[in-house]
């Protein structure tokens, strides 16, 4: 359970840059460090350790790698969050935790084909209204960097009738409104995502 969509340990569309104008741009997704002081043990050990505690449990192996991906991503170790997350899924296809934290993974490394593939796989399996709402964020990122601008901004459109004062979501509609040439729609948007979440976005 729990959000498990783009905004897990790095606000919006950008890593580490909260202005609503570096979000906007997709800022930082190309820059992937760990955090200072990040010591996480080995992801192969972990996986080795984790399939051998759990023989003959692929779906509960699968959920306990999902939690130790979202360690690595916690810290912006996306590479290995992606290593944990793929593991999962490939134990349990089913999980669409495990795809959609893989989706924010590749999100971050600039995997965007890839993360809206798991983005959607993920919506399949659990729809935005029951649970899916996170992975429905993440495909509203790829989609938005991949300058597929109308289906991200349909896509925020249906997030929005969900969660209607989501400061990520606003964030997403405007960036594709601005994509579609939409300017002063997108200010609008701009202005409601920093009244909605001023902590984040003012």
């Amino acid at each position: 359970g729990g959000d498990m969509g783009p905004n897990v340990a790095a606000p919006g569309l950008g890593e580490g840059d909260t202005r609503p104008h570096a979000q906007l741009a997709g800022a930082g997704l190309a820059a992937e460090a760990p955090a200072a002081g990040a010591a996480l043990r080995d992801p192969q050990a972990l996986i080795r350790e984790i399939q051998s505690g759990y023989a003959g449990d692929a779906r509960k192996a699968a959920a306990r790698l999902v939690r130790e991906a979202r360690t690595f991503l916690n810290v912006r170790d996306s590479e290995n969050a992606d290593l944990l997350a793929t593991r999962a899924v490939e134990l349990d296809p089913t999980n669409a935790e495990a795809l959609n934290l893989r989706a924010s993974a590749r999100n971050r490394l600039g995997r965007l084909e890839l993360a809206e593939q798991d983005s959607s796989r993920s919506l399949a399996l659990v729809s935005p209204e029951r649970g899916g709402f996170p992975a429905l964020k993440s495909r509203i990122w790829a989609l938005n960097s991949m300058r597929r601008f109308p289906e991200a901004l349909q896509d925020a459109l249906h997030a929005k009738r969900i969660k209607p004062g989501d400061g990520f979501v606003l964030m997403g509609e405007a960036r594709a409104l601005g994509g579609l040439g939409r300017r002063e729609e997108m200010i609008a948007r701009l202005r409601e995502a920093a009244a909605a979440q001023p902590e984040r976005y003012g």
